[in-house]
Order: C-alpha cells, then sequence, then structure tokens
C-alpha cells in the first residue's frame, strides 16, 4: 500500500466514524461516546498527513510519535 493510499483510507475511515456518531442516540453517553469516538477515529488522517509531510524518514517518524503523545499544554 502506497502512502497515498493509505491516507486515502484513513480519510474514508474518517467518513465512516461521522456516519456512526451521527447514528448514536441524543442521550448523555451517547454524545459523550460519539465525542471520544470523534477524537480518537477522526484524528488518524489529518495526523498521518501531518506526519507525511517530515523531510525525512526520522522527522516522520518523529510527528508520529508526537502525535501519540497526545496536544501539549
Amino acid at each position: 500500500m502506497t502512502p497515498q493510499q493509505l491516507s486515502e483510507r484513513l480519510w474514508q475511515f474518517a467518513a465512516r466514524i461521522a456516519k456512526v456518531v451521527d447514528a448514536l442516540p441524543e442521550t448523555r453517553v451517547g454524545r459523550h461516546v460519539a465525542g471520544q469516538i470523534v477524537r480518537s477515529g477522526i484524528a488518524a488522517a489529518p495526523n498521518y498527513d501531518e506526519a507525511r509531510s517530515g523531510e525525512s524518514r526520522a522527522d516522520f517518524v518523529h510527528k508520529v510519535n508526537s502525535q501519540l503523545k497526545g496536544p501539549k499544554s
């Protein structure tokens, strides 16, 4: 699989996540679960695309590892 193919698959996955979230009930629990699913499932595509912009393999690995650590506070 090429990097472009993986990126496309991740964006397709993000679109499917959005459909699942839309199908969840409008309850307190449903909204909570929806928020978690959106944050975890949709973030993969833009994070991968950002990492691909690395200037070297080491830079790619660094960018991926930075995303694994989460947002900086």
